[in-house]
């Protein structure tokens, strides 16, 4: 009796099954929200703010600009008279081309010029030696034969002697005259040079003659090696650039070294033009695309982290890439020694609401984000107006919004 009371106290299983059910239902929803919970805490939010985002490409530039290339005008040993890099002026000197013939007989005759000059000042020292110390001599006795004669004029004891006293005076003041004229002609002749000056000049004549010079015909830097880019771009036909494929001109690859012998146009040298700069650019980017005639850009120069203005001057398109041509607006003096750089050109900047690219997610046929409203995320369509370094510039959201990052409620 009592097993039966115990079956009868049971619960239906209906009841049992319902309740069962309502535990698993219960356990299910208590852990999706603390799933929720969990996520909604690990989920990486960021905060819509207001910047701006360039629209910018990198690549390689090729220097152009107007190059003059020197050649030697005279067959003969070269020297230099320049460093490389150094900025001269019209007319000055680059170098010289010598004539090895004639410069070593302009150097013999110099060499003899100064021997002869070396002896005839010895000589010529050596004689107003002579006539300074005579000069002393008939001076100290013109001295002493008037005192002679003032003590006889005073105590006239002798006429004779007085006649004899004045006779030899005479003599002794033509005598100073003499040795005076001497010495003037010596000290004339000490300035006007003796025969060797005229043989000095005639070797300073032959060392003209041996040496041809190389002048600067323009303004600008001076460089002593070619890569064959030096005379195949003009400025004033800039359009032909863009079909630039290679250098068109010769190659120097080491300077000549002074002292070499070099035959006549052989190449010695080039000259960069204080002219416009430009940087020609192949390039596979959208934004390329934006770059027309005319437009100004900004050109940062990677190496030196330093911007300079420039503006679109020609471009060319095809199903490969893009080549543009950009005439810098100011040159700095140390792209005269370059031939590529790599640069990054800003076409232009636009300011607006910046988001991380990767906070853009797609619902069906829309574009957007997920925006944190109160104490959920709801999903929030934007219009992307540029993309950029990992960012979007959108609108459809305001400053200081929360949105999830990379992942999807």
């Amino acid at each position: 009796m009592r097993a039966a009371e115990r079956r009868r106290s049971r619960p239906p299983l209906l009841v049992m099954a319902f309740l069962m059910v309502f535990g698993v239902v219960s356990a299910v929803n208590t852990i999706h929200l603390l799933g929720r919970a969990v996520l909604d805490r690990a989920v990486r939010r960021a905060t819509v703010v207001e910047g701006s985002l360039s629209l910018s490409f990198r690549g390689e530039a090729m220097v152009l600009r107007r190059e003059t290339v020197l050649v030697a005008p005279a067959s003969g040993v070269w020297q230099s008279a320049v460093q490389p890099g150094q900025r001269v002026r019209v007319g000055d000197k680059i170098g010289e081309v010598l004539n090895p013939d004639l410069l070593g007989r302009a150097q013999s005759m110099e060499a003899e010029a100064k021997m002869e000059r070396a002896r005839w000042e010895s000589e010529l020292l050596a004689r107003l030696s002579r006539e300074e110390a005579e000069l002393e001599n008939v001076n100290a006795e013109i001295s002493s034969t008037l005192r002679e004669l003032r003590s006889g004029l005073q105590d006239p004891v002798d006429p004779s002697r007085s006649g004899r006293l004045e006779a030899g005076l005479k003599r002794l003041l033509e005598r100073r005259d003499a040795l005076l004229i001497e010495q003037a002609g010596l000290h004339e002749e000490k300035e006007s040079g003796g025969s060797w000056r005229a043989k000095g000049a005639e070797a300073q004549e032959l060392f003209q003659v041996a040496a041809t010079p190389v002048t600067a015909p323009v303004a600008g830097v001076i460089f002593f090696t070619l890569d064959g880019w030096e005379e195949a771009f003009d400025p004033l036909q800039f359009q032909a650039a863009l079909a630039l494929a290679g250098p068109t001109g010769a190659v120097l690859s080491t300077p000549v070294a002074n002292g070499e012998s070099i035959a006549v146009g052989q190449l010695l040298a080039k000259l960069v033009q204080d002219d416009r700069t430009f940087f020609k650019l192949n390039i596979q980017d959208r934004e390329a695309a934006l770059l027309k005639p005319g437009e100004k850009v900004e050109v940062l120069l990677v190496e030196k982290g330093a911007y300079v203005p420039a503006r679109v001057v020609a471009s060319r398109q095809d199903a490969a890439n893009s080549t543009v041509l950009l005439e810098l607006l100011s040159s700095p003096p140390f792209l005269a020694e370059r031939r590529t750089l790599d640069v990054e050109v800003t076409v232009k900047r636009l300011y607006g609401l910046l988001v991380p690219e990767k906070a853009l997610v797609t619902e069906g046929a829309h574009q957007g984000v997920y925006l944190r409203d109160g104490d959920s995320w709801r999903f929030q369509m934007v219009e992307v107006l540029a993309l950029r370094d990992g960012n979007a510039l959108v609108t459809g959201l305001r400053s200081g919004d929360e949105i999830a990052v990379g992942w999807q409620p």
